[in-house]
């Protein structure tokens, strides 16, 4: 699942597989498009550390 990404006032959820809602301030499109590569990443960082811990060799 890709993180999904919803926008309010001035503020952006972004709801990803591991982490239920981040809440994040910004303000123009390219703060929306960092956090949406933000959460990407730490979404990615959370699949690898959870596949180690079940898997580490």
């Amino acid at each position: 699942m890709a993180p999904q990404i919803f926008i309010g006032e001035g503020y952006g959820y972004v709801l990803t597989e591991h982490s239920k809602k981040t809440i994040r301030k910004f303000t123009t499109i390219s703060g929306w498009l960092s956090i949406r590569q933000k959460a990407i990443e730490i979404d990615k960082r959370r699949k690898s550390i959870i596949k180690h811990r079940n898997d580490p060799y």
